[in-house]
């Protein structure tokens, strides 16, 4: 069984192609940037409002479609999809294994 990704998926892609956390209160390029590739994220990817998105990073629903309104590095975000992914499918692999271990134990 697949599972969905979640919100903490695609911090984790993030955090990961970036090498900064979005999560940071403070106002430096690189951090929002970072942030601003979440917010595409969690809205292009999961499907989230600028409401839902809003309460997940702790900001007001107007900040994020101000984030929404300008264009995000495309290619870095091929790699946060690319990366979110990789972690579902080794997940998914992972259980597959588990599944099956199980059923040998039987």
């Amino acid at each position: 069984m697949n599972r969905l990704p979640t919100p903490n998926d695609a911090l984790a892609a993030v955090r990961y192609v970036v090498g900064v956390d979005p999560m940071v209160k403070n106002r430096r390029p690189v951090v929002i940037r970072a942030r601003r590739l979440l917010i595409h994220a969690l809205h292009e990817i999961l499907g989230l409002g600028p409401t839902e998105i809003g309460r997940l990073l702790d900001q007001n629903h107007a900040t994020i479609h101000h984030h929404l309104q300008v264009p995000y590095e495309y290619d870095v975000m091929q790699l946060v999809i690319q990366r979110m992914s990789d972690v579902l499918t080794d997940e998914h692999r992972r259980l597959q294994q588990e599944r099956a271990t199980e059923w040998l134990m039987r």
